[in-house]
């Protein structure tokens, strides 16, 4: 009878279990209901969150603004003729809604910096130099 060599066990083990991954997802599936004027109600959503990013099985995205007792209300991020009754929609991961704030963000500094090099640039050139002088004293 061979002899069994716990340090080999213990190798064998932690070789097959190198590449367990315990990335269990658990999503919300919920069915549009129906579409209009850039908004989806749809039910089987009993879980969603207000402000909740969702995704159609056609890859638009939509955001849940109205929670109702049998349904929610989703505003469409794109054009709603891609959106049919029945069709499914799932909840997304946390990283898209915060690529969604972030681009949202970059829009309105880039707006506000926009409005502010145009204000500047109005004041004209003797006034942005004594405002210069101003700041370094």
């Amino acid at each position: 009878m061979a002899e069994v060599k716990p340090a080999e066990i213990s190798a064998i083990l932690r070789q097959q279990l190198s590449g367990f991954s315990s990335d269990a997802k658990l999503e919300e599936v919920g069915t549009v209901l129906q579409v209009g004027d850039g908004i989806a109600r749809a039910y089987g959503m009993e879980n969603a969150q207000s402000g909740e990013l969702v995704e159609f099985e056609t890859g638009l995205r939509g955001i849940v603004l109205n929670l109702e007792e049998d349904n929610v209300g989703i505003v469409l991020l794109g054009p709603a003729e891609r959106i049919k009754e029945d069709q499914l929609l799932s909840e997304q991961e946390l990283s898209h809604l915060l690529m969604l704030v972030k681009a949202c963000w970059v829009a309105l500094l880039t707006r506000w910096e926009a409005q502010l090099t145009e204000r500047v640039q109005s004041m004209g050139k003797s006034t942005i130099c004594h405002l210069r002088e101003k700041l370094q004293e």
